[in-house]
């Protein structure tokens, strides 16, 4: 507040205070200084995603959103957490996973070894039916995961477990893997995956299929492990701990 007292026209300020607002749920009075940065830089790559994210995420308004994401893109189209945020939006917002995947590969092209954007690239390509490029994608994740948010190792290990079994050619390590996390708990995540699922509905028998949807929603929703735990062949699963399972899926000698 000093800073912007000194200069009511420094952008970085101002969106530096909306994000602090945001993350204090103040939504209202968090726009009104989103909006006081971008006019005051217009051409701000990052204040203007930042917004377009605020647009998507707490307002629900897509067009705006849209709006503001190419804005930035065009000021700036070479950075990574505003291709990937981009990416994300138009595939779980406008459906349109032809047009994502050219901001994943863009965003992967720049920081290769984004664990993040890698794992959520990879998931794309098996939502589209590249099973085997999105595992090329999520395996190179998994080599740079540092284990650092569990929540994302949980969300590589399912996503791993799941390309492999609709490229037949089931790892259960991954799996195990997964069964570790779940049993010594991490920290959920806002998320989906809802085209990995679509793809695992067209390819796979009832029973497996129903099998995946439930570890889907273990990882979404902690109150649901309990209806994963009947499950016989969750049961007779023996855990691994994921620092144990190298990128190829083997078990690494100790």
């Amino acid at each position: 507040l000093k800073s912007i007292e000194a200069d009511s026209k420094n952008s970085t300020s101002l969106s530096n205070y909306a994000l602090l607002l945001r993350s204090r749920k103040e939504y209202d009075i968090a726009e009104q200084f989103f909006i006081r940065s971008v006019k005051a830089d217009p051409n701000h790559s990052r204040h203007l995603g930042n917004y377009a994210h605020f647009l998507e995420s707490v307002r629900n308004d897509y067009d705006a959103a849209e709006t503001f994401y190419e804005r930035s893109i065009k000021s700036n189209p070479r950075i990574p957490w505003i291709l990937t945020r981009y990416a994300n939006f138009l595939k779980n917002i406008r459906n349109n996973t032809e047009k994502s995947q050219e901001y994943f590969a863009q965003a992967v092209s720049l920081d290769p070894q984004n664990v993040n954007r890698l794992g959520d690239f990879g998931q794309l390509l098996i939502g589209q039916g590249k099973a085997a490029k999105g595992m090329e994608r999520l395996r190179t994740a998994w080599k740079h995961d540092k284990r650092d948010s569990l929540g994302n190792t949980a969300e590589i290990a399912y996503s791993l477990w799941l390309g492999s079994t609709l490229s037949k050619n089931t790892e259960p390590t991954w799996l195990r893997a997964f069964k570790h996390l779940v049993e010594n708990e991490f920290p959920r995540h806002q998320w989906n995956f809802d085209s990995m699922l679509a793809q695992a509905k067209k390819k796979l028998k009832t029973a497996d299929f129903n099998y995946a949807k439930a570890l889907a929603e273990a990882f979404l929703d902690e109150s649901k492990v309990p209806d994963l735990e009947r499950r016989a062949r969750w049961k007779k699963l023996q855990p691994i701990d994921p620092a144990l399972v190298n990128a190829d899926g083997t078990i690494r000698d100790v």
